[in-house]
């Protein structure tokens, strides 16, 4: 009878574990397409107040902001963000998307676990999160590992998001006008990070699988692991958004010049890539086209900073 007790408590328990995904990757990898895939489900739910474009919360590389550890600046972004703005930010975060805030007065790590929880269950049975900025930070993906620890009641799933840093690089310097030899430092640093995290996938408590982007476009079959995750039939996806004209984009522009660093090069070989999808030719006048558009960039955004009265 104890037996059969113990056994109705454990079934009971995990049938009331709420879920969450979060997603790690680098800005332009794919992230906002899986989101567009999975929460096209009823079950799998984002946040829905943020200041942040694409259901976007930050909550982790706040955390670690406001908890006062260690922060990486990321290129066209606003992180780091200040501590006591983090604070804010996340107070209010809770407060518009939780029916009641977290019972806590002081501002530390179990404010932010307990703030986690009550998001999950608010969106159970799963939430996702995507947020492109917790990867490049090593603190926020160490807050992740200590809730996983912490939070009984709550089943994470890690996805490592990666794409040709080829394709990466080159949507940044196309929407955005950033350098492609800045932008591949910020990509190895980010991708040495989940790497890093792969080694110790025995050493934390919760699963994680990690995706190619030019894997799951043309088939939602490499998504299978995620799906059994959330109890999704895989037959209940749209995936007809998905297609494959975001590949390899930078190969079809003859004036793009750009080359990987040999560190760049190597980590993207560790992640599967093929040579022949990260080497490029060299193309006259490149540098001197980089330059241009790069200072152009920065002077139409130093010129909407004057129009908003922000200079």
């Amino acid at each position: 009878m104890q037996r059969q007790l113990s056994l109705l408590d454990t079934l009971s328990s995990s049938i009331m574990k709420s879920k969450c995904i979060i997603v790690l990757s680098e800005k332009s990898s794919g992230s906002s397409a899986l989101q567009n895939l999975l929460s096209r489900h009823a079950d799998i739910k984002h946040i829905e107040k943020t200041r942040h474009y694409e259901n976007e919360s930050l909550y982790w590389t706040k955390a670690a902001s406001a908890l006062g550890m260690s922060q990486e600046n990321m290129l066209s972004s606003e992180v780091p963000i200040p501590a006591n703005k983090a604070k804010e930010d996340i107070a209010n975060l809770l407060r518009d998307n939780l029916r009641n805030n977290p019972p806590f007065e002081v501002f530390d790590e179990n404010f932010i676990f307990k703030g986690w929880q009550l998001l999950c269950e608010q969106y159970s049975p799963i939430f996702f999160e995507k947020s492109p900025h917790h990867l490049l930070q090593w603190s926020s993906i160490e807050l992740i590992i200590r809730a996983a620890n912490e939070i009984k009641n709550v089943d994470f799933l890690v996805v490592g998001l990666v794409r040709n840093p080829m394709d990466v690089l080159y949507s940044h310097y196309q929407r955005w006008g950033v350098d492609p030899d800045r932008m591949q430092n910020q990509w190895v640093k980010s991708y040495s990070n989940l790497n890093r995290l792969e080694n110790m996938r025995h050493e934390v408590n919760f699963e994680l699988i990690v995706l190619k982007y030019e894997d799951i476009v043309p088939s939602n079959q490499k998504l299978k692991s995620v799906l059994n995750f959330c109890n999704v039939d895989i037959q209940d996806l749209d995936d007809s958004f998905l297609h494959q004209n975001s590949i390899s984009k930078w190969k079809k522009d003859s004036s793009y010049g750009f080359s990987l660093s040999d560190n760049a090069y190597q980590l993207a070989r560790r992640f599967g890539y093929e040579k022949t999808t990260l080497t490029n030719d060299y193309k006259s006048f490149w540098r001197v086209k980089k330059h241009l558009r790069v200072r152009l960039f920065s002077l139409a955004i130093f010129i909407k900073r004057i129009a908003k009265g922000e200079v």
